[in-house]
Formats: C-alpha cells, structure tokens, sequence
C-alpha cells in the first residue's frame, strides 16, 4: 500500500536552496530581539531551544585581556 497526499494543503515542502526568511519571520525575529533587549537575555526563546542549558563554559582560565596582552596567553609545549 502506499500513501500520498497526507500532509496539510497548505505544507510547503521546501529545497536545499530555497530562501526561509518570509516577511512573517523576519517581523517575528524582530519582535523576539525587541523583547530581550528589552527584558532581558532569554527572556522570550523557542522551545527547539530547551528550557535549562545543561553546560557552560569553563572560566577558571580566562584572561581580561585575552586579545591584547601577549604574556598572559597559554604556552603549548
């Protein structure tokens, strides 16, 4: 048996080269910037994304000046 046609009408099943910003997601990737900006990092997020981040990085070894000042960078030997 096969089947077809068994998605909504309205699916659009996309390409590799298509383009996926549409007028409605740019408007809606504006509105979710405006509201962290405003409230806050994370303060609006998609679900895709999860709820709790399980890992950080470590910053135990972190410099100030990491970019500016050549005798605190790490020496490999």
């Amino acid at each position: 048996m096969i089947l077809f046609d068994i998605s909504q009408a309205n699916a659009i099943q996309g390409h590799l080269f298509q383009e996926r910003d549409s007028e409605k997601a740019i408007a809606l990737m504006r509105t979710v910037d405006q509201l962290n900006r405003l409230y806050g990092r994370r303060a609006v997020f998609f679900a895709s994304e999860g709820c709790t981040q399980q890992w950080a990085m470590k910053r135990q070894r972190c410099t100030q000046a990491y970019t500016t000042r050549w005798d605190e960078l790490p020496v490999v030997r």
